[in-house]
């Protein structure tokens, strides 16, 4: 048998699942299967294709996770979720923290008893997802429509919104709390913003998902304490100040809400690079001025 096929049993969780060492990786892995953990014994040796499906532990933490959910949601709704999980990372192009799977099964399956209970309960950030992370949005709506076409049920539009939030946190180290000051920051720049200029952004403009992508990673920058990754000379700044009244008031206010909000103020570097894309944003609505 290919040493990298074979698998040392450690331990039996149930009939259905087990653990077990691969020597040639050095690894973990929980190896799920009907029966699987019924005829094997630990000390064994099985194949790889015993196995329906193969969780490598992360940790021990991540390990936990996977017990549980073995234990406490069926199977069925684990490998519907996998499919979801294998949609994202292949629409988003990049591998996504593995929790997500233990961390959406989980919640699909709580979604689907409190659907069955006649619960539909939406969630308040719909909008501010649909909006700032139209990605994982679009994602949120295929998944909801597998779901409902596998369980027969009618899940509403919001719980899109509450599977993009979980592949939004998937796909960085944000947690929920970040995640969401990060979108409503986003937010009330935005707002600030268009009420400054007077104008509503148009959502499909090229421009305008730069200005929030910008936003996005300016905020979690600033959440999480890092340094700026962009650097400005003297002369590119001195060119940008001078744009007009506009753009300055607009800066000041960013600023003062950075300040009320984060406690932190906007850095000439922020500064400067918030002008650019608000100049690419709004076309020939601003010009430099003298």
């Amino acid at each position: 048998m290919d040493e990298s096929r074979r698998f040392l049993v450690t331990s039996i969780l149930n009939n259905n699942a087990l653990l077990a060492y691969v020597q040639k990786r050095d690894r973990e892995v929980v190896m799920y299967a009907n029966g699987i953990g019924f005829s094997s014994r630990k000390g064994m040796m099985i194949a790889k294709d015993q196995a329906k499906k193969i969780f490598v532990v992360v940790d021990d933490n991540y390990k936990n996770q996977l017990l549980n959910m073995l234990e406490e949601i069926p199977f069925d709704c684990i490998e519907m979720t996998q499919k979801i999980v294998d949609l994202c990372e292949q629409k988003l192009n990049t591998k996504l923290n593995p929790s997500l799977l233990v961390n959406l099964a989980d919640h699909i399956n709580f979604t689907i008893k409190r659907y069955s209970q006649g619960l539909n309960a939406p969630i308040l950030v719909v909008n501010e997802i649909e909006r700032f992370y139209p990605a994982e949005f679009e994602l949120g709506e295929e998944a909801v429509k597998m779901i409902n076409e596998h369980y027969h049920i009618n899940l509403i539009k919001d719980e899109a919104a509450s599977i993009a939030f979980h592949i939004i946190n998937a796909s960085g180290t944000a947690d929920n709390v970040e995640t969401r000051k990060i979108m409503y920051g986003v937010k009330d720049i935005i707002s600030i913003t268009e009420e400054v200029f007077g104008i509503n952004f148009e959502q499909n403009n090229i421009n305008y998902s730069r200005y929030v992508t910008h936003l996005k990673y300016f905020l979690k920058n600033v959440l999480t304490n890092s340094s700026d990754t962009y650097d400005t000379n003297d002369i590119l700044y001195s060119l940008l100040s001078r744009t007009n009244a506009s753009v300055g008031e607009c800066l000041d206010k960013i600023d003062d809400y950075m300040n009320k909000i984060f406690n932190y103020h906007l850095t000439k570097n922020d500064r400067a690079y918030l002008t650019i894309h608000l100049l690419r944003i709004l076309g020939n609505k601003v010009k430099l001025g003298g």
